[in-house]
């Protein structure tokens, strides 16, 4: 069994099905990550804060703006102000991630990506705080969450070159042509989220960037959905799945138009195993797939190495 490596998971307390979709939240910690990886066999993870965090949700995704020199977050339903902050939303669960990492002594199976918050003004002061005090990290942001394509960043990311990884959905500033668009500018590596949500269009423009590359998140879920004919985050034809007989196929189809030297293995922990056939099904899947070794160990490691070099 090949080495394992996990481009995409989170750890804490995640508002948004609870706030917004009445559902129980999702609260997942670091040690119970490490648990996850021990027993399932996979040996380093890219790890960020679930997005949702309770300064930002209410009916909706709040809204960010500087007044008197705080940045404040405001519900853009209700109106509610949820807070008043000296610094991004997400700062103090970043250093809470980062401080747990040297706390358990697990830095070299843990990388923080710092998630900022798209609507930030001052996103690259945010950036520079992190570079400031921290070593081998990369950035997470979410767009769904931000309501902010990443292309409005695109002028505060010039002559930066830290690994991104960046959420893509089925929303216009979601969309994973968003994030074609701006790798072409930024020079550092990046990780599309969420497979392009399965646009073959968009997977074979990434095999044209240099500099960017995918997740498989989230596996188990497309597959459930594709079998459930849930095609509402999926970003492709229905007919284009008929091949789809089980979990492994997902991978088939994906590198059917996406070179195998850009794809990376991730379980979206914890949302597989809420949505998905959990963490330990994602890696039973991937290490069960028949595929030569050049390939497999490219999706295992080899990609994810190159994040960082």
């Amino acid at each position: 069994m090949t080495k394992l490596y996990d481009a995409h998971a989170h750890v804490g307390t995640d508002y948004f099905y609870h706030k917004i979709k009445n559902y129980e939240e999702f609260d997942f910690s670091l040690k119970k990550l490490l648990e996850r990886m021990k027993k399932n066999g996979v040996e380093k993870s890219i790890v960020s804060q679930c997005p949702s965090i309770k300064e930002i949700t209410c009916c909706a995704s709040a809204d960010i703006k500087i007044e008197n020199k705080k940045i404040v977050t405001q519900c853009p339903k209700c109106k509610k102000i949820l807070a008043r902050l000296n610094h991004d939303p997400y700062r103090d669960y970043n250093i809470k991630i980062a401080r747990e990492i040297e706390e358990l002594g697990v830095k070299e199976k843990i990388i923080p990506f710092f998630i900022i918050h798209l609507q930030n003004p001052l996103i690259r002061e945010e950036i520079d705080f992190y570079k400031k005090n921290y070593k081998n990290f990369g950035l997470k942001f979410h767009t769904l969450v931000s309501r902010r394509s990443i292309i409005s960043i695109k002028e505060k990311m010039k002559g930066l070159n830290i690994p991104l990884l960046v959420h893509t959905g089925e929303e216009t500033y979601c969309h994973p042509n968003e994030l074609v668009e701006f790798s072409k500018s930024y020079k550092g590596k990046i990780i599309m989220a969420h497979a392009a949500r399965l646009s073959i269009d968009c997977l074979k423009k990434v095999n044209q960037i240099k500099n960017l590359f995918v997740d498989v998140t989230p596996l188990t879920s497309f597959y459930r959905r594709i079998m459930d004919d849930d095609f509402k985050t999926i970003l492709e034809k229905k007919e284009a799945f008929n091949q789809i007989r089980a979990p492994s196929d997902v991978y088939h189809f994906l590198l059917k138009y996406l070179d195998y030297k850009k794809l990376l293995f991730g379980t979206d922990a914890p949302w597989c195993d809420k949505y998905g056939l959990g963490y330990g099904s994602e890696v039973k899947i991937f290490n069960d797939l028949e595929l030569n070794s050049e390939i497999k160990e490219s999706i295992a490691y080899k990609n994810f190495d190159k994040l960082f070099n």
